[in-house]
């Protein structure tokens, strides 16, 4: 996978890291340096990726009750 960009929040305690694997966005979820959730986003573009990744930092995606 090749590494694209990278959101966080304001404190760092959120983070997403966006990658291209063969053509395929994938946006992997970390809480306190923590990896929780890999999501793979087939068909679907940079922007909604980064949209994904922003909207977690932002507190409006919430995989932590997961």
């Amino acid at each position: 996978m090749k590494f694209i960009s990278e959101q966080t929040n304001f404190d760092d305690s959120k983070k997403a890291q966006i990658y291209d694997n063969n053509g395929t966005y994938v946006v992997e979820y970390y809480y306190e340096n923590k990896l929780i959730k890999t999501v793979p986003l087939p068909d679907r573009s940079l922007r909604y990726a980064q949209d994904a990744a922003e909207n977690f930092c932002n507190g409006i995606l919430n995989f932590l009750s997961e």
